[in-house]
C-alpha cells in the first residue's frame, strides 16, 4: 500500500514556527550551504574570528563583546540579555528573507549577560547564593537554551565566536601536557557542545593563519558534516590556511568545505610525532 503524501507547509506565529508533521517518505539531504550548519570558532585574540564570521553570506552578528567598529558586518551591540531576546524575536518574525544565520560574539559573554538578566527578573545577586537545589542554576540554563533553541527551530544557522584557553591534562602516567579548548564553561559550554556541528581553532603557525577543524590530543576541533572536508583525493581535512583577509579566510573555507583543497596540512608537531614513531619502531624491530 503506497505511502500517502502529506504537504509539510510551515508557517511563522508571533516568534515560534508551527510545522505541519508528518512521517518522512525518504531520507533528508544534508544541507549543501555552509551557513546553514552551527559552528564554534575560537582561537587567539584579534586572529581574524570575527571577521571571518562576517564573511558568511547572510549573517547576523551580534556583538556581545565590543570591538566591532572596525568590522564590516550586519552587526548590532548586544550589552543586555534582553537586547539578545528582542533582536532573537525580531529575526524570526520580520529577518527570515534576509538573514540565513545569526553570529554569537562572544559565546562566554552571552551567557554572563543571560545569568545577570535571570538574577535580575528573579530578584537575586547570584544563582550560586541561593539555596534551592539548584533550581536557580535550571533558570538559567532553561532561559539560555530557550532563545538559541528558538533560532535553531527557525532554521537559523548558528555561529558562536569564543578566546582559546589551555587546560591541563595528566595522563595515567603522571605526564602533564595542555590541551587548547574554547573559553567558554559550565552550562554554556555543555548546551554548545550537544548542538555545534563543527569546532574548529584559529591559530597561527609559522607566521600563517590555519583554521583547524579535525582535533587531536593537543587541541579540541571537529567536524559533523561527513560528506564535506575532504582533500580532493578525499583525504579529511585537518586546517585550512587562512590567507591574509577575511574574504581569503571565507574563500578558502568554503573551497575545503567542497571538498576542493588539495592538501589536508596536518600540523607539524603530529607530522613530527608520526615521523619519531616510526623510527623508534624501525629501531626496535631491527634490534
Amino acid at each position: 500500500m503506497p505511502v500517502k503524501k502529506v504537504s509539510k507547509k510551515s508557517k511563522t506565529v508571533g516568534t515560534a514556527v508551527e510545522v505541519d508533521l508528518s512521517l518522512p517518505n525518504e531520507k533528508s539531504v544534508p544541507s549543501s550551504h555552509i551557513g546553514d550548519y552551527t559552528w564554534l570558532i575560537y582561537g587567539e585574540k584579534k586572529i581574524g574570528k570575527s571577521s571571518l564570521t562576517a564573511e558568511f553570506d547572510q549573517n547576523f552578528c551580534m556583538m556581545f563583546e565590543p570591538g566591532g567598529k572596525a568590522l564590516t558586518a550586519y552587526q548590532r551591540p548586544v550589552p543586555v540579555w534582553e537586547h539578545a531576546r528582542k533582536y532573537i524575536d525580531l529575526l524570526i518574525k520580520e529577518g527570515q528573507g534576509n538573514f540565513r544565520s545569526v553570529s554569537v560574539d562572544t559565546g562566554q559573554l552571552a551567557y554572563d549577560r543571560c545569568l545577570e538578566y535571570v538574577c535580575k527578573v528573579n530578584g537575586m545577586q547570584h544563582p550560586g547564593g541561593q539555596n534551592d537545589y539548584g533550581l536557580s542554576w535550571n533558570k538559567v540554563k532553561s532561559e539560555f537554551e530557550k532563545q538559541h533553541t528558538k533560532l535553531l527551530s527557525a532554521g537559523f544557522g548558528l555561529i558562536v565566536v569564543a578566546h582559546a584557553k589551555a587546560s591541563k591534562l595528566e595522563t595515567r602516567s603522571g605526564f602533564t601536557y595542555d590541551v587548547l579548548r574554547p573559553a567558554i564553561s559550565g552550562q554554556a559550554a555543555d548546551y554548545y557542545t550537544g548542538v555545534i556541528d563543527n569546532i574548529a581553532f584559529y591559530h597561527f603557525e609559522g607566521g600563517e593563519r590555519f583554521l583547524q577543524i579535525r582535533g587531536d590530543d593537543y587541541v579540541t576541533a571537529g567536524t559533523r558534516c561527513q560528506g564535506n572536508f575532504l582533500t580532493t583525493n578525499g583525504e579529511p581535512v585537518c586546517r585550512i590556511p587562512m590567507g591574509n583577509s577575511s574574504k581569503e579566510a571565507y574563500e578558502n573555507l568554503i573551497k575545503a568545505f567542497e571538498n576542493k583543497q588539495e592538501d589536508p596540512f596536518i600540523p607539524t608537531y603530529l607530522t613530527k610525532k608520526k615521523t619519531a614513531l616510526k623510527r623508534s619502531t624501525k629501531k626496535v624491530a631491527k634490534s
